[in-house]
């Protein structure tokens, strides 16, 4: 009885690998027409995409195999598509960083003047700090501003698989 289990579970696994079927997986690739660089866009990137006759899609994108792409449940096709602009993650990690540092440095200043001056409910003594703090924060605030951007007078966008 053992052995008849081992060898249907074999069986079965056996032919669910083999009649597995492989997926293509295709990104956008967008070649340079000049100087010959390559950028790859995955599926299920956030993109704004505008076409030749002024149309925004501005959304999450996925690809199809016949050379249309979906963007937030609108269909665009590759060859009508004028400017693409990519949203990467990298530079906003990097702006709320740089944000929760300026406001760490911030909170630090405060504590130490706090401790420095000796507050008391019943003194008339008051807190002072330099705005380095904010300064700090102020800086992170453009990194949410970066996205990537490529036209078609610079740029070749094609379906290609990975």
């Amino acid at each position: 009885m053992y052995i008849l289990r081992l060898t249907i579970l074999f069986f079965l696994l056996g032919t669910g690998i083999s009649f597995g079927q492989q997926v293509e997986k295709y990104q956008l690739g967008l070649f340079h027409k000049s100087n010959g660089n390559i950028q790859y866009i995955n599926n299920g990137k956030r993109v704004i995409v505008r076409t030749f006759d002024g149309k925004r899609f501005k959304g999450e994108m996925v690809i199809l195999n016949d050379g249309r792409i979906f963007v937030k449940g609108d269909e665009v096709d590759i060859n009508e598509i004028a400017k693409f602009k990519s949203n990467p993650i990298g530079p906003k990690v990097v702006g709320v960083g740089i944000i929760a540092l300026g406001g760490a440095v911030t909170m630090l200043e405060l504590l130490i003047s706090t401790v420095v001056v000796g507050i008391t409910p019943f003194s008339d003594n008051k807190i002072s700090h330099s705005g380095t703090g904010l300064i700090i924060a102020a800086t992170g605030i453009p990194f949410f501003l970066i996205k990537r951007s490529f036209n078609e007078r610079n740029w070749i966008f094609q379906l290609v698989t990975e």
